[in-house]
């Protein structure tokens, strides 16, 4: 994937930055200057792939689960047993 760099001025970041910001969020990387001399870079920040898979709810799993000391005890026990 192509990505191409803008350039702004920290007079253009300040005064014009939600055009700044449609740049990134187009995907555009924008090199900051400061008297001329590039001193920042600002990136889009990369969003997680949808994959369309659909994920357990781990977190529900564990808050449902029975963490008693002698529910866990019981199920091992029974576990290992010949």
């Amino acid at each position: 994937m192509y990505h191409s760099m803008q350039t702004a001025t920290v007079r253009i970041l300040r005064n014009e930055f939600a055009r700044v910001s449609q740049w990134i969020e187009r995907g555009e990387s924008v090199r900051i200057t400061k008297s001329g001399k590039a001193f920042a870079m600002l990136h889009p920040i990369r969003r997680p792939r949808n994959t369309g898979r659909e994920w357990p709810d781990f977190a529900g799993r564990f808050s449902a689960a029975d963490t008693r000391p002698e529910a866990c005890a019981e199920s091992t026990v029974g576990a290992f047993s010949p």
